[in-house]
C-alpha cells in the first residue's frame, strides 16, 4: 500500500500543479455516480471557460484515515496552460452544487499548489483502500515524461497553438 502511494506520487511529481483543493458535498445522501458527475462537470466548466485542457489528479474519499465514514469528498490537484484562480474554481464547485453563496461556503477549499506541502502525496494517501476512488484527467498533456496522447490533426494544432502561447507568456 505504501509503495503504491509513493510510486504514484513520484510519477505525478513532475507536473506543474497550480491548485490543490478539497471539494465537499453538503449531504451524505449523494450517489457516488452523481458525485463523480459533479466533479467532472466542474472540470469541464473550467476547461470550457478557459478554452484549454485542465489536468487533474483526484481521489474521492468516503472514510477518514481512522476508518470512520465521512461525507464523500474529493481531494484534487489541478493544472492548465492558463492560470487557474482558486476563488473561481471554488465558486464553480459551489455553483455546480446549486448553492448561491460562493463567498462564504466551506464546500470548497482551494489554494495555490505548494510542492513543499506534498499535495499529490496527500491525494494518493488512501489510493489502495476500497473506500477511495482515484482518478486522472489529461495529465499526459502536462507531464514531460509521459508519452503524448494521439490526437486528430485539428486537436493537435489547437494544443500546439496553446503551448506556444503559454511559453510566450
Amino acid at each position: 500500500r505504501g509503495d503504491l502511494q509513493t510510486a504514484s506520487a513520484q510519477w505525478l511529481r513532475d507536473i506543474r500543479w497550480q491548485l490543490f483543493g478539497c471539494f465537499q458535498f453538503p449531504s451524505a445522501r449523494i450517489r457516488y455516480e452523481t458525485a463523480h458527475s459533479k466533479f467532472h462537470s466542474m472540470l469541464n466548466t473550467i476547461a470550457h471557460n478557459l478554452q484549454t485542457r485542465v489536468g487533474a489528479v483526484y481521489a474521492m474519499e468516503r472514510r477518514s484515515k481512522s476508518g470512520a465514514t465521512v461525507l464523500p469528498h474529493f481531494h484534487a490537484a489541478l493544472t492548465a496552460l492558463k492560470p487557474l484562480e482558486p476563488k473561481l474554481v471554488a465558486s464553480m464547485w459551489v455553483n455546480g452544487l446549486g448553492r448561491r453563496d460562493t463567498e462564504d461556503s466551506d464546500l470548497a477549499v482551494v489554494e495555490l499548489y505548494d510542492p513543499n506541502q506534498a499535495g499529490v502525496e496527500y491525494i494518493c494517501k488512501q489510493i489502495a483502500d476500497n473506500d477511495c476512488e482515484p482518478g486522472l484527467r489529461d495529465i499526459d498533456f502536462f507531464s514531460p515524461s509521459m508519452p503524448k496522447p494521439h490526437m486528430g490533426a485539428r486537436a493537435a494544432r489547437r494544443w500546439q497553438e496553446q503551448l506556444t502561447q503559454a511559453h510566450r507568456s
